[in-house]
């Protein structure tokens, strides 16, 4: 089972972590259709866990930012995640 953590980090400060960052994780070729939506914790963590959704391997996936932590703005880019 696979297990990816991402920081969500301020951009001129990476000591800085930001919690309240809301994602959604889809599929690249179908971004229409959410597989999870995640909030970043208290550390600005967010955790992509195999037990929760599945991924498939050799398929590309998009998390992209719908919601800015309080006094920040939304990133303006997904992130694309290859699955191998």
């Amino acid at each position: 089972i696979y297990r990816m953590t991402i920081s969500k980090v301020d951009g001129y400060d990476a000591s800085k972590k930001l919690a309240g960052a809301k994602f959604i994780l889809t599929t690249a070729n179908d971004p229409n259709t959410v597989l999870k939506t995640y909030t970043s914790d208290s550390n600005g963590i967010i955790v992509i866990d195999g037990s929760e959704v599945t991924l498939y391997s050799e398929k590309q996936y998009r998390l992209k930012e719908i919601e800015a932590p309080y006094g920040y703005e939304l990133i303006d880019f997904d992130y694309l995640i290859d699955y191998i």
